[in-house]
């Protein structure tokens, strides 16, 4: 008894420590957070988004990056934050997020209040409207929203209207954390949307008309070569980025991050009811096959069965893989990217820098503007400090042809 009544004084006061330290905190400055590159330190300041207030800016720099003066970017339109009506300067990523929160909470008031700052910020109304106004088509629109992206933010915005409605190939030069790699994927998917539609309903068709019958792996194979794929492939400097990327792919087309078959040891229950993300609330495409390579072991089970692979990249829609992996396959030939319709590299900077050579003989398959059946292709390179060097190289090597500049500032 006196061992367990000495071990609650000392837990008591351990509590009233803590309690002390945070009072202390919070009325002690903080110095501003040092960014990253050659950028300048700065400090964010915004009340409370119940209490109305109007989010302001300190410092040298507002903590994103600014291109007015470093890039192709066309003065006013390639600023990084947005001038109000009171002369201070807004991060519209940051309003749109803000609202993103609000409707999240269902918080329809503060909804309202944020809209009509974001009319302030930008002069009309290019930064209202959900998924649909963009052109998203309805079954992503709706997962996107059921995955906690219930608006668009500016860089989507700006990237939907480049890649897929202006069919453009398009740099996304922005801050991490602005939904960057939304930016280019959702573009993706819904350029993608009609054909990955349409080979669901002819597998369908094959199905019925076979009386149920389960296709033989001959005949799978065959179905294999006769579709139209990679339809897409995206490059990435590291396996980490890549696992990221294929993972939002996977939760994007109906799956879900909790699966007891790709984190067995993590999720203890097998399943978790009451989803809104689970597999029956999806409206989507079903049939489309996401591989990445990003390892030795993955490269050599991404060869022909000839060489001694499991060819485990037949029939595959989208291709995640870094340069140098991706580079050996395309001198293999032995998987035909010259059929992809979108190409991206993420991270393009630090892509180019480290993968120079790989990147050349990967786009030496791809690099043309249009694709083997004809249809255009569209190349995209995304990265938050990409520079004005590495955009007109790559336009000088082919990689990109004539690119649209696409930040998440509000286009004039």
């Amino acid at each position: 008894r006196e061992m367990l009544e000495s071990q609650r004084v000392a837990l008591a006061w351990a509590f009233l420590l803590l309690a002390v330290l945070g009072i202390a905190s919070a009325f002690t400055p903080h110095p501003a957070p040092l960014l990253r590159g050659n950028h300048a330190a700065s400090h964010r300041s915004a009340t409370s988004p119940r209490s109305g207030g109007t989010l302001t800016r300190t410092g040298a720099s507002y903590g994103l990056f600014d291109y007015a003066t470093s890039g192709p970017f066309p003065a006013g339109v390639a600023r990084a934050a947005s001038t109000g009506v009171d002369g201070a300067e807004i991060d519209l990523n940051r309003l749109q997020t803000l609202l993103n929160s609000a409707l999240a909470r269902e918080d329809y008031a503060e909804c309202a209040k944020i809209r009509d700052k974001i009319r302030r910020v930008t002069g009309n109304k290019s930064g209202e409207g959900g998924w649909e106004k963009i052109g998203v088509p309805d079954w992503l629109a709706d997962r996107l929203e059921r995955m906690g992206f219930p608006m668009p933010t500016q860089v989507q915005r700006n990237a939907m209207t480049a890649i897929t409605m202006n069919e453009k190939d398009t740099v996304v030069r922005s801050p991490t954390g602005s939904g960057k790699t939304l930016s280019y994927l959702v573009p993706m998917l819904a350029g993608l949307s009609d054909d990955m539609l349409d080979e669901d309903i002819s597998k369908y068709l094959s199905k019925f008309l076979a009386d149920g019958r389960e296709t033989s792996t001959r005949e799978v194979r065959d179905e294999q070569n006769n579709t139209k794929t990679p339809m897409g492939v995206i490059v990435v400097p590291t396996k980490e980025l890549g696992v990221q990327v294929s993972l939002l792919i996977y939760q994007l087309l109906g799956g879900h991050r909790n699966n007891p078959t790709m984190l067995p040891v993590r999720i203890e229950k097998k399943h978790v009811p009451g989803s809104r993300t689970n597999m029956f609330t999806y409206k989507g495409p079903r049939s489309v096959k996401v591989v990445s390579v990003l390892d030795a072991e993955a490269l050599n089970a991404s060869m022909p069965i000839a060489d001694y692979g499991l060819d485990i990249l037949a029939g595959v829609h989208l291709v995640v893989g870094t340069p140098d992996f991706l580079a050996r396959i395309a001198e293999r030939g032995h998987v035909a990217f010259d059929r992809a319709r979108f190409v991206v590299v993420d991270e393009a900077d630090e892509c180019m820098r480290r993968y120079p050579d790989d990147l050349k003989s990967f786009f030496g398959v791809c690099g043309s503007r249009v694709a083997v059946d004809g249809r255009t292709r569209i190349k995209a390179f995304a990265g938050a400090s990409i520079s004005t060097a590495q955009v007109a190289e790559a336009s000088s090597n082919s990689w990109l042809d004539a690119p649209a500049m696409v930040s998440e500032a509000s286009p004039e």
